[in-house]
């Protein structure tokens, strides 16, 4: 199972993807593979914030990918 801190930029990125096509919650997570509740936080966070990707994931990504994101 996925905890929230594993998952990376690219895969924050695909989540609000896959949520703003309509798919479910459940759905989502069967896709990660991680519990339900990890797909409402991301979300959340995102409805929050606007920021598909919390600040703390950033300081873990070089220079260029953030560029890119």
């Amino acid at each position: 199972m996925v905890k929230i801190k594993e998952l990376n930029a690219e895969q924050y990125e695909e989540i609000l993807y896959s949520y703003k096509q309509g798919d479910s919650y459940q759905k989502i997570a069967d896709i990660f593979q991680c519990d339900k509740t990890i797909i409402h936080d991301v979300i959340k966070h995102f409805k929050e914030t606007g920021f598909a990707i919390p600040k703390n994931i950033y300081r873990h990504l070089p220079t260029q990918k953030i560029q890119e994101l």
